[in-house]
């Protein structure tokens, strides 16, 4: 079949997803489609550009004696819109391997987003005849490429294609001819202030951390994850992945009352950053978040600590904390795998979740609040906590919920909602839950899908949430 065959066939669509604070680069020649592409996908805002860069500079978008601060510019901006949870768009040629680290490593200092490609492989010829097209005009706005170039730069992509593909893209996608373009489809994800969707089976679920990095780490190794290299003194995400693939659910409440928050915090962005899990909010997590952002709150129950580690921290790290915290669901969906009596759905939420407000059109206020505190009777205790309720006691839904926030001796399956709290931070254990070994079905098999790690110590006495 000869190349125009090809073209004849109607190409399938190639689906391009962004979360925040995710970047995506354009590779290619000049004159390849690359702007083009970006100002048909994405707003003016969300694109950094480093001919842009270089008329900022010197007022003369050709002015190729500042490529290195354009360059510079383009990875200060990316990060500084990463950290806040914002997707860009980088328009360049990026065919050198370190114009790219640059980017990535920018992205990376931020904690939050990926980086993904799309790469213009287009017929040097094509792209020698649009310059010669935009270069009729010469203006100091518009960027003209002398003859020749797009040919060079076709040349030196192509040289190191294979290697390209071997680089770590969270998506790639090639382009070899302009008919393929409209195949991509951009998609946009902005995480719900509510349900966040993780996937289905292979999943294991950690109840409340509260600091206990050293326990986590250790149970995570037990469930078969690769965690590291650590370094003490970094404040990079830590780098967590499965070989067979599996996923981790953190239940909220990384923070407080333990001795290792900030390790906690990056362990947390690894499992986010490498695409090995994710998390729920928990109420210590929405205070800390808090304050962190400037807000007089009260710095009790371990918080005050905290503040004090992550105040010592640098100014980067303490904002890709808060863009970790402020785009963290409430909930989390996970399919059933078919063993749960019925149940097509299972819930991950910090505290409780009962029937009423398990669809997202439920009252926001009031999912909050009970998403992150759990359901209480509305009198206060004499110690000035609001009074609870097992909840648990009266489910009778369909789908299973996991949850932590109060802590209990050992894990506790009753009516499909497992509590997996059990009180680490307080002498107790660290406990997980491998989803795809527990059936609602068969009590027993709550022992036999746990995994648990003890305290190596009793981090705090209060027991208070």
């Amino acid at each position: 079949m000869s190349k125009a065959d090809t073209r004849d066939e109607k190409p399938a669509a190639r689906i391009l997803t962004l979360r925040p604070g995710d970047a995506v680069m354009m590779i290619g020649p000049c004159g390849s489609g690359k702007s083009t592409f970006l100002k048909a996908h994405f707003k003016s805002t969300q694109i950094l550009s480093t001919d842009a860069m270089r008329g900022v500079i010197t007022d003369n978008v050709n002015d190729q004696t500042c490529s290195k601060q354009a360059h510079e510019a383009v990875a200060y901006f990316l990060g500084l819109r990463s950290s806040r949870g914002m997707i860009t768009a980088l328009d360049a040629t990026f065919l050198h391997s370190k114009s790219r680290d640059q980017m990535r490593d920018a992205l990376k200092a931020s904690g939050v987003g990926k980086l993904h490609a799309v790469i213009f492989n287009i017929d040097p010829e094509i792209c020698e005849e649009r310059v010669a097209i935009r270069g009729r005009e010469r203006r100091n706005d518009i960027v003209s490429v002398p003859p020749g170039i797009a040919t060079r730069h076709s040349t030196t992509l192509r040289s190191q294609i294979s290697a390209l593909r071997r680089e770590k893209f969270a998506t790639l996608i090639e382009i070899n001819h302009p008919d393929q373009v409209p195949t991509i489809v951009v998609e946009e994800k902005r995480r719900e202030e509510t349900f966040n969707d993780i996937g289905a089976g292979r999943v294991d679920v950690v109840g409340d951390i509260h600091g206990c990095f050293d326990e986590l780490v250790i149970l995570a190794s037990r469930l078969g994850y690769i965690v590291g290299p650590y370094d003490p003194v970094s404040e990079d995400p830590i780098k967590v992945s499965h070989p067979e693939g599996r996923k981790m659910l953190l239940l909220g409440d990384l923070v407080d009352r333990g001795p290792h928050n900030r390790d906690v915090l990056r362990f947390a962005m690894g499992l986010v950053h490498y695409g090995a899990g994710d998390l729920v909010l928990g109420n210590h997590d929405a205070k800390f978040a808090r304050a962190l952002d400037g807000a007089n709150v009260t710095r009790n129950n371990g918080l005050h600590e905290t503040m004090i580690e992550i105040e010592a921290c640098s100014e980067a790290f303490r904002r890709a904390t808060s863009a970790l915290l402020a785009f963290t669901p409430l909930v989390t969906r996970m399919k059933a795998t078919g063993r749960a009596d019925g149940a097509t759905t299972i819930f991950g939420v910090h505290a409780a979740l009962p029937e009423e407000i398990q669809d997202k059109s439920s009252n926001p206020g009031m999912l909050r609040n009970i998403a992150l505190y759990g359901v209480t009777t509305g009198a206060t205790s004499e110690d000035g906590f609001p009074e609870r309720l097992d909840w648990a006691a009266d489910y009778t839904a369909a789908p299973i919920v996991l949850h932590g926030h109060t802590p209990m001796e050992e894990a506790r399956s009753l009516n499909r909602v497992v509590c997996l709290d059990t009180g680490c931070v307080f002498g107790g254990k660290l406990s997980a839950l491998r989803l795809d070994l527990y059936d609602a079905n068969r009590p027993e098999s709550l022992q036999e899908a746990l995994v648990q790690e003890p305290a190596r110590e009793q981090y705090s006495t209060s027991s208070k949430l």
